[in-house]
């Protein structure tokens, strides 16, 4: 028992966390029922109560992740040697544009295939404020209806008119995401990666579908994910410079990488409403690392308050005396929207008071009848919800949630559990959101598939996507990575952080439980990951 606690006392106490929740979700998915419906009601999507066996259970799952842990910790560690060689000093961008003119010829069939690309619910009413068609909302940024603003006028300018903007914004997109991982690759073979992994990287990059796919699905996620990747990046950079063994509190950050960090942290913050998030937890992690280094915990503490302040001030007074603040609060309460309509839903214990509460928003039986498991926006949509009420009345709503809750703990737990479920369950997953190769039905655009024409054969039957990557599983692989670096290096983690609380936020307050392109930026970003895991295993990649 000694020696027992003895090792206990070695251990990564994160990575003994992070087995005990990976445990505990093994669990709850023994618990839930989920068909995939297009319409989901408790009858086809629910979650059973716990029994006493999980207990034992969950203890022999938590030593089974643990030693899995163990295992890929020890799978890194023999294969980066094999991976990794000497950092290359001499010019290496020529390999960047050979590996983007490759994976852009690979790319070429899905442009002629969705011409000229999958427009979703969100980027319809982003381009028709671009058009001028609807007043300015920063309901899906203004930043990116600027972004559809500036691809039309490049239209405009060849006489393409409105399609002219949409294939400008498409060749973009397709142009800006292949260049992205070109870089990158070429990056890793700078900094000593073997050729042979860049061919192989290269390769997946080229072929597999869901790259080129989100280079054809015009949503903002597309732009956001290489924003997300770009800000993830530059703080691996800052911290793990080429060819130097520098310690973070000794580390030098010149101007240019101050610059670089502001307008990364205004990107990300502008074009995704939960990016402001995002930037605030990044900053405040980098001000805790740099506590012990005075002249640059003063540098970044100017810099990170700075750019948080125009952040707030501009999404906030400022468009709200501009009108671009008109959607109110109920756009990110999904996740109390979808807990209170659970309880109801179960016939609940609720008090007279907080009844009348909820009736003044939308009668009862009409909420328990809209209610969906996993989509939020058959109630906050509802002809029969009272927007103008619930905004004028949030407190009370709020205050009504907080109550009932209290009341039902079990029942808002299942119903978090539900609202959140492609999120944190790693064997989940689904169609919804998870490419856009379509246009929606309210579009007035259509699209062409050149392959079909000129070829007779159909692209889209050979590449549509059969089966989905799950959501949960990429968050589960982004929590792994962190949980081993903390427990070896905090500091190290720092390019992790900004997947992690995009995770967060999505977790607090997603609208639906399974949408594959709120975690795309995290996806795209493992290698980021798997890179820091390697560094604090290995020194020599550090």
């Amino acid at each position: 028992m000694k020696k027992v606690l003895e090792y206990l006392k070695k251990t990564n106490r994160w990575e003994i966390a992070y087995s005990i929740l990976l445990a505990l979700m093994l669990v709850l998915d023994r618990h839930v029922i989920n068909m995939d419906a297009s319409t989901s009601t408790l009858a086809t999507t629910s979650i059973s109560t716990v029994s006493i066996i999980d207990l034992p259970l969950l203890v022999i799952l938590a030593v089974v992740a643990y030693l899995l842990v163990q295992l890929i910790k020890y799978l890194i560690v023999k294969v980066t040697p094999l991976i990794y060689d000497k950092p290359r000093t001499n010019n290496t961008w020529w390999i960047g544009v050979i590996l983007f003119v490759f994976i852009a010829i690979c790319w070429i069939p899905y442009i002629m295939s969705y011409w000229p690309g999958g427009i979703y619910n969100d980027t319809l009413d982003s381009i028709h404020i671009a058009l001028h068609k609807e007043p300015m909302n920063n309901q899906n940024t203004v930043l990116y209806a600027l972004l559809w603003r500036l691809a039309f006028a490049v239209g405009n300018i060849f006489g393409q008119g409105e399609y002219g903007g949409l294939k400008v914004f498409t060749a973009m997109s397709m142009i800006c995401l292949a260049a992205l991982f070109a870089s990158f690759i070429a990056w890793l073979y700078k900094r000593g990666v073997r050729l042979f992994m860049v061919c192989l990287m290269t390769l997946a990059v080229a072929i597999i579908p869901i790259f080129p796919y989100y280079g054809i699905s015009l949503w903002k996620d597309t732009t956001f994910g290489i924003v997300m990747f770009l800000y993830s990046w530059m703080l691996y950079s800052m911290i793990n410079p080429i060819g130097e063994k520098t310690d973070t509190d000794k580390m030098k950050i010149n101007i240019h990488m101050l610059i670089r960090f502001i307008i990364l942290s205004l990107l990300v913050a502008f074009l995704r409403n939960n990016g402001v998030y995002v930037i605030v937890f990044v900053s405040i992690c980098i001000l805790i690392f740099l506590r012990n280094n005075k002249d640059l915990f003063k540098k970044m503490l100017l810099t990170c308050v700075s750019v948080i302040l125009v952040t707030v001030v501009i999404q906030g007074p400022v468009f709200s005396t501009l009108g671009y603040n008109t959607t109110g609060m109920v756009e990110c309460m999904g996740i109390p929207l979808q807990q209170t309509g659970y309880i109801l839903a179960t016939e609940g214990n609720i008090s007279i008071e907080d009844e009348e509460v909820l009736q003044s928003i939308m009668d009862i039986e009409t909420w328990k009848y809209l209610y969906n498991p996993i989509v939020a926006d058959s109630i906050k949509f509802s002809e029969f919800f009272d927007r103008e009420y619930y905004n004028s009345h949030v407190g009370d709503f709020l205050k009504t949630y907080v109550h009932i809750c209290i009341k039902n703990p079990v029942k808002a737990v299942k119903g978090y559990l539900l609202a959140t479920l492609g999120f944190w369950d790693a064997t989940e997953s689904s169609s919804s959101a998870y490419i856009c190769k379509d246009h929606t039905a309210q579009s007035e655009y259509f699209m062409s598939d050149y392959v079909d024409y000129y070829f007779d054969k159909s692209w889209d039957s050979v590449v549509s996507p059969r089966h989905y990557i799950s959501a949960g599983l990429i968050a589960w692989i982004m929590l792994g990575a962190l949980m081993i670096i903390m427990g070896k290096d905090k500091r190290k983690a720092i390019a992790v952080l900004p997947g992690f609380a995009l995770w967060l936020t999505i977790m607090i307050a997603v609208p639906l439980a399974f949408s594959f392109r709120y975690i795309f930026p995290v996806f795209i970003c493992i290698p980021l990951y798997l890179m820091s895991v390697s560094g604090v295993l290995n020194k020599k990649t550090g």
